[in-house]
């Protein structure tokens, strides 16, 4: 188990300080495979168009 301490930007469904789950693949690299426990949340915002920001959760 690991906890998250930066969560990318695209990347839905985990906020930091998340605890997850995860399994190393044959590159050495850790991929998360479920959450064991949140309680964070996160929220993403963006500039489209006419720079009006919208807001996802």
């Amino acid at each position: 188990m690991a906890r998250v301490q930066n969560a990318p930007f695209l990347q839905g469904g985990v906020a930091e300080g998340d605890v997850v789950r995860y399994q190393t693949d044959s590159d050495g690299l850790h991929r998360a495979v479920g959450r064991v426990s949140s309680g964070n949340g996160a929220i993403r915002s963006s500039c489209a168009g006419s720079w009006v920001p919208r807001v996802w959760r």
